[in-house]
């Protein structure tokens, strides 16, 4: 009697498991780096390590070398924040091996700047590229001096723009601060993946303004 009742309950939990694990799935995105580009960073997983390891993976492909030591931040759809250290150690010529491990201390001060640059970043490069308009004739150098930047600013979304369905990544923005103490790398594309700009930031993003 009790043998049955056991079987069945092993038998219910193990469906309700597997039931869990192929539809109970959240969406995580990957908002430390932000990468603008080809490339993957939202994925649907059980859980955030399989979604950092997935994004670790394909990020891996178009890397040279291994990288000893850097950190990534994921955000799920409630909007928590998961941030994980990444170490690698080559197995091989061309192989390094992966361990994904929490993040130990964060600076929270920096935490707080993670998703309103992301979707500052995110928000600016899904416009499709800026136009302006201002007069011909300028009052005064301040003016001109102005409209300098702003023409400056477009070229550069209409470059990311016209290339980032072409490229995995066309604009890599990074926040090491977030992670305190910690030494960190950064990756180095391979060729012909040469990002056209790639920048580091602690609380903002100077390129987007």
């Amino acid at each position: 009697m009790y043998f049955n009742l056991y079987v069945l309950y092993f038998i219910i939990h193990f469906f309700y498991l597997q039931y869990k694990y192929n539809y109970y799935k959240m969406k995580f995105e990957v908002i430390n780096p932000v990468i603008v580009g080809r490339m993957k960073v939202t994925y649907d997983e059980n859980s955030a390590p399989d979604a950092a390891k997935k994004f670790w993976n394909e990020l891996s492909k178009i890397i040279v070398n291994d990288i000893p030591k850097t950190c990534i931040t994921l955000k799920d759809e409630n909007d928590k924040l998961y941030h994980y250290k990444i170490t690698e150690q080559k197995s091989g010529k061309f192989l390094a091996d992966f361990m994904i491990s929490p993040v130990d201390k964060i600076n929270k001060d920096a935490e707080k700047s993670l998703v309103p640059t992301h979707d500052k970043i995110t928000a600016q490069t899904q416009k499709g590229g800026r136009k302006h308009r201002y007069d011909d004739s300028p009052s005064d150098s301040s003016s001109s001096s102005s409209s300098d930047s702003v023409d400056e600013a477009i070229e550069k979304f209409n470059l990311i723009n016209a290339t980032r369905k072409k490229s995995p990544v066309v604009y890599y923005y990074y926040n090491p601060a977030v992670y305190e103490k910690e030494n960190l790398f950064i990756p180095v594309f391979t060729y012909p993946i040469i990002p056209h700009y790639m920048e580091i930031g602690s609380f903002s993003t100077a390129f987007w303004g």
